[in-house]
Formats: structure tokens, sequence, C-alpha cells
């Protein structure tokens, strides 16, 4: 996992298909924008626009992936996310290829703070569990990028 703030991008040495998703960022209008599937390039890269308020983590589920890398930045609003190594965490719903994740209990929970101007990226060895309250429900504007794991 990679937690950092937007203005912080250029310290990493991201491979390409991670660039253009910060060039497409950089390039639309994410906060007026419909919320929905951008295509980018096709499965290999698309962006997922979504708009939600933060909810209590007792009905959270931690997901992993297999075939995509999550890269999420915040638009609007702060969550909670918890984060695990999915190694050390065990299946509560198989993996659906189809639909690209698996649900796992996880005994243990790390939780950090995102908010607007940052962005995390989660490998298939990371689990997630965003749309977490922090201290009080609010609406969250954030964009979701899919970056193929090849």
């Amino acid at each position: 996992m990679i937690l950092d703030t937007i203005q912080n991008i250029n310290h990493y040495a991201f491979t390409s298909i991670f660039n253009k998703a910060f060039q497409w960022l950089r390039q639309n209008d994410v906060e007026h924008m419909a919320t929905g599937k951008y295509l980018i390039e096709g499965e290999q890269l698309f962006a997922m626009v979504n708009e939600y308020e933060t909810s209590d983590q007792n009905i959270g589920i931690r997901e992993g992936h297999i075939k995509y890398i999550d890269l999420q930045v915040m638009i609007s609003g702060t969550e909670q996310v918890a984060w695990e190594l999915k190694s050390r965490q065990t299946v509560s719903t198989p993996y659906d290829p189809d639909r690209d994740y698996a649900f796992f209990d996880a005994a243990e929970q790390n939780l950090f703070k995102f908010e607007a101007g940052m962005f995390a990226v989660f490998y298939p060895h990371d689990l997630h569990m965003p749309n977490l309250i922090h201290r009080q429900s609010q609406a969250v504007r954030k964009v979701v990028f899919k970056i193929a794991n090849i």
C-alpha cells in the first residue's frame, strides 16, 4: 500500500499506466463530472467516480483483488480506511473472478484517515475497507482507478 498526498506524486517512480491515471485526473473536472465508469485504456485502466456517505465499520467488508490494483484519490470529504495484509487474514467469501474480489474476516485493524487531496494504492497483497466514518458520517467524492495487474 502507498498513502500520500497528490502534491507528492512526482516523488514516486510509477509505471506509465499509473501516470496515465494521474494525467486523466489532471485533465478532467472530477469535482463536477457525473458519477460512473470512465474507460481510459479499455479494461486495462478505467476510473470510477463515486459519491457516498461514510458508514459504520461494523457493516464494512474487507476486500481484496487479484486482477486489478486500486488507485484511490479522495476529491472531497474524509473517511477512515482499514488496511491489512491479505496473507494474514481469513477468506469469508471466495474470490469471484468476474467481479475481481474476495471478502475477508480480518482480526487486525489498521485504520488511517483519508481526506481530500490524498491518494492510496492498494495492491493485490493488500486488503482494504474504505467508506468508514471519521468522527461523523459525511459525503465523500472519490475516484477509484482500476489498473490491470499485469
